[in-house]
């Protein structure tokens, strides 16, 4: 990756990465859920 050569760079840059960490957080999200489900069956 290069260096940001202006605000709009860097700007886009940033927003990449919460794009990123949302992505992220959507598959752990979904994980648990899955597993509490899961969970909850086991138990009745």
């Amino acid at each position: 990756m290069s260096a940001p050569e202006d605000l709009q760079d860097i700007y886009t840059d940033e927003l990449k990465d919460l794009w990123s960490a949302n992505d992220q957080m959507k598959k752990v999200l979904k994980k648990s859920r899955r597993r509490r489900v899961t969970h909850r069956s086991r138990k009745c």
